[in-house]
Order: structure tokens, then sequence, then C-alpha cells
């Protein structure tokens, strides 16, 4: 699929995670590994201030304005992928991610919550906990109903930071991971569900380690620029081995 928005800078070209569905006829995202580009990979840890400050929040203002994220509300109106919607209810849209790295093995699917005020796991409070249960009870049973897995095969997540500011959740039978940036991405649902059960302002308290991979914009918010060093491969001839001997005396 030709997407709205042709721009090839940093920020398009390395939004790492979910972008797109894709149509029928266009190739298969590339795996994670393969994606990204020589660019370092920073550990960040997102606080309250970050999270909530004027920085990020024109950052997000400036994602869910651009085209090519017009996608995911195109899909809660109904105005896209309609052949390929499974359930659709008042809280969420159930769907396959035919942009995801299906290789057979791996199924993946997407809710997508219809509540626009939720653009991300930060906006979650104690009043959405019916909501999110709900939604993972009808996303498994369907799952269970129309696959072979078993309910300990499905795995629930939430990415932050997002690659699409609408709250959405990732459903996978069986759960794999690809990258070691799901370390720091993933959210299970089931854990965000008791963390707010715990505490309803959770995630409007909490600090959150995330990875950021060569996004200007968002390196930014944390005063950090885009360094283009790619230590993944440290047997890589142009990447000499640390010396830890030498560092730890």
């Amino acid at each position: 699929m030709q997407r709205e928005d042709s721009s090839s800078s940093v920020d398009a070209a390395l939004d790492l995670g979910l972008d797109d569905l894709r149509k029928e006829g266009e190739p298969p995202r590339q795996p994670p590994r393969e994606r990204g580009g020589p660019f370092e990979r920073c550990v960040v840890a997102c606080t309250p201030a970050h999270a909530f400050g004027p920085a990020m929040q024109s950052y997000v203002e400036n994602q869910i304005n651009m085209p090519r994220k017009q996608w995911i509300y195109e899909v809660i109106d109904g105005t896209r992928e309609q052949d390929n919607v499974l359930l659709d209810t008042p809280d969420m849209v159930f769907l396959p991610d035919t942009h995801a790295l299906n290789d057979g093995k791996t199924i993946n699917w997407l809710a997508v919550i219809k509540d626009r005020s939720l653009r991300s796991l930060r906006d979650l409070r104690g009043r959405h906990v019916k909501m999110l249960k709900r939604v993972r009870l009808l996303c498994t049973e369907y799952i269970l109903a129309n696959t072979s897995w078993k309910r300990h095969n499905i795995m629930a997540y939430v990415h932050y930071l997002p690659s699409v500011f609408q709250l959405h959740i990732h459903f996978c039978a069986p759960y794999g991971s690809y990258t070691t940036l799901d370390v720091f991405k993933v959210h299970p649902l089931d854990s965000v569900i008791g963390n707010l059960d715990m505490d309803g302002d959770y995630y409007r308290k909490a600090t959150l380690s995330t990875i950021v991979v060569g996004n200007a914009g968002l390196l930014a918010v944390y005063g950090l620029n885009v360094v283009r060093n790619d230590y993944r491969n440290v047997e890589s001839h142009e990447v000499d081995p640390i010396q830890w001997r030498g560092i730890l005396g």
C-alpha cells in the first residue's frame, strides 16, 4: 500500500512497531531485527514530567496529525479495513494485524480502542479497568474459538511508547519476541490491569523506561540527539569488543 506521507525523514523511517495495516498484495513488514538502520539505541526513563510536559505533548500532537497515522482513526470510524474486522463493540475494533510479522507460526491481532481520549498507556486510569477486562475477555475468547491455541499461548500487550498515539492492544499467539526492543517497550495487558487495580493513577505517576532509535523528535524530549552508530553486532570488524578487564581494573 502506498502510504500517504512520502517523507524520508528519520522520524518517518524509524517508527519501530505498528505503523500501518498491510493491504492484500503488499509485501510483509520486515522483521524488527532488520529495521532501524545504523542508529544508536537509547534507553530512556520517561518520567511523568517528560510524559505530560509540553515537549512530549507537542510531539504527540504532531504524530496524531500526520497523514500516515490517520489509518487508525479510519478503522475506528469504519471507513477502512471493514472486510477484515472480526469484532466491533462499543469499546474496540478487533482485526488481524496484517502488517506484523506473521510467519505462519505466529498470528497477530489488534484491538483498537475507540475512546479517542486514550492515546497511550499514560492515559489509562482505574476507571478503565472494566473496559480493559472486557476487551481481554472478548479477544481471547475469539482467538480460542477460531484457532488451535490454548489460553496460556496468548499474549496481550501494549507498547510504550507506541508508534501511533491511539491506544491499541496487541494480541499474539504464541507470543514471540523478535528483538531486545521488546524488553522495554512491551507492557503485558495483565500487568497493566493489575497496576491499575493497585493504583488507579499508576500510569500518571510511574516512570517507564523505553527504547528510542533514531527518532530525532522524540529524542529531543529527553535532551538527546540522533547518533549514527550501530552497536548491535559486537562481533563486527567495524566495532571493537569492549575491553572489560581494562575498564574494571
